[in-house]
């Protein structure tokens, strides 16, 4: 049975989609940059891109199970944590690239409008992977 659009919330899933989803704009506009700055900025940001999508997806892989020993389950809960923090990490880093090409790159090649989507993007995923550990954190 399907939810009616006015009771629908936030996925608690949608981290991974909003992960892919900048993991695909990286990608379209990282080639799109002048090859003068491939090794400054595109590469930077579609290696820090891939590698925080993978995170999060390795640590939506790792289950919690209740039933488990303690042992095993304190275990994958500070896996999961670690690869949280890791996809965390990775976006901070885009971050900070995407500062340095604003500052520098061409304005028709990276538009404001682009680098405000693409920063919202990274922000909100930041958001929610918060709290998501808020959330672990809790178990």
């Amino acid at each position: 049975m399907s939810v009616p659009k006015s009771r629908r919330g936030e996925s608690p899933a949608e981290y991974l989609d909003l992960a892919r989803e900048i993991f695909a704009l990286t990608y379209r506009r990282a080639r799109i940059l002048p090859k003068s700055y491939t090794f400054y900025f595109s590469l930077p940001l579609y290696n820090a891109a891939r590698e925080a999508y993978r995170r999060v997806k390795t640590a939506n892989l790792v289950y919690i199970d209740e039933k488990a020993p303690e042992e095993i389950r304190r275990r994958n809960i500070q896996r999961r944590k670690e690869l949280f923090e890791d996809a965390q990490g990775y976006y901070s880093s885009m971050l900070d690239v995407l500062d340095l090409a604003y500052m520098d790159v061409n304005r028709d090649k990276l538009p404001s409008s682009v680098l405000k989507e693409w920063v919202s993007m990274i922000t909100n995923e930041l958001d929610q992977i918060s709290k998501i550990k808020r959330s672990d954190k809790g178990r």
